[in-house]
């Protein structure tokens, strides 16, 4: 026979009830968790949704991921093979920006070396020539991958002037 425990209204409550109420609390917060990380394990990365944002696209097979904010934010992300002896550097960079800004779609404002999750990293800031929204892109190698990493924002303010730039841009995350 179950044990139940006697509120002071007098309804009477079975445990194995309660624990069935509770668990399935507990799954659902854990399902919903779960969806705001995704990990992309071929390609060694793990995307966790920054709050308010929502998956636009998750392929895990292509090793790209797209979310948006509620305010027009675009993040994405993209993994590919990377050739041996890949490094980011002044010859990457300038190939880099070669092929990046060639069309005219994008502007370059502006390009730095610097380090992302302890690795190098080349940043080039930019803004799209038909609507003037700004980005930032951040492009590297690690695990044997080129990452490039890219926010997309609106033409004011530019995007990495916003408080919450890097920690949007920390949404990704490298796994072994």
């Amino acid at each position: 026979m179950p044990v139940t425990l006697a509120p002071e209204d007098g309804q009477v409550m079975n445990r194995a009830y309660l624990f069935a109420v509770a668990s399935i609390f507990a799954f659902a917060s854990h399902a919903i968790a779960a969806e705001k990380t995704k990990e992309f394990s071929a390609y060694k990365f793990k995307v966790t949704l920054p709050k308010g944002w929502n998956w636009t696209d998750a392929d895990a097979a292509r090793g790209t991921a797209t979310t948006t904010s509620g305010d027009g934010l675009v993040l994405s992300v993209t993994a590919v093979r990377a050739p041996k002896q890949f490094a980011v550097g002044n010859t990457f960079a300038k190939g880099f920006d070669d092929g990046f800004f060639k069309d005219g779609a994008y502007v370059k404002r502006d390009g730095k070396f610097m380090k992302y999750r302890g690795a190098p990293c080349y940043q080039a800031l930019f803004q799209a020539a038909e609507d003037k929204r700004t980005g930032a892109i951040r492009v590297l190698g690690l695990n044997d991958f080129c990452y490039q990493i890219q926010l997309l924002g609106a033409a004011s303010p530019p995007v990495e002037k916003r408080r919450d730039f890097e920690a949007i841009m920390r949404a990704v995350e490298f796994t072994k």
